[in-house]
């Protein structure tokens, strides 16, 4: 039976990537709490900001994409956004974690100031 995904090279069949589009819509959706987010919808206006750009770019790059926060804020549209992505170049391997930054107390207060920080509350 013949598929419309293609074999590869090894025989085995290789499903499409998911579009820029679809994974910015999906980094939108879970950085900023909404349920859907369409092409023509605006980052700023979904209630986006700085930090949350930042969430917005990590996410994407841990999906294969490469976009700014700047990008991310500057961008008129998600569709606007997906135009500018570019392919992310594959993660390297992170060096050995300092002792203090496995220590589970400091994570806890990360995780804190982040949650102040991403709510406003200083």
């Amino acid at each position: 039976m013949t598929s419309a995904f293609g074999p590869d090279d090894d025989g085995a069949l290789e499903p499409p990537q998911p579009t820029a589009e679809g994974v910015l819509a999906a980094a939108f959706a879970e950085v900023l709490g909404v349920e859907s987010v369409g092409s023509r919808d605006n980052f700023v206006e979904l209630g986006g900001d700085s930090l949350r750009a930042m969430s917005v770019s990590a996410f994407a790059r841990r999906r294969g994409l490469a976009v700014t926060a700047h990008q991310v804020l500057s961008s008129e549209t998600l569709a606007e956004l997906a135009e500018l992505a570019q392919v992310a170049p594959p993660a390297q391997a992170a060096p050995a974690a300092a002792p203090a930054a496995t220590d589970p107390s400091l994570r806890t207060r990360d995780d804190e100031t982040i949650s102040r920080l991403l709510n406003g509350i200083r």
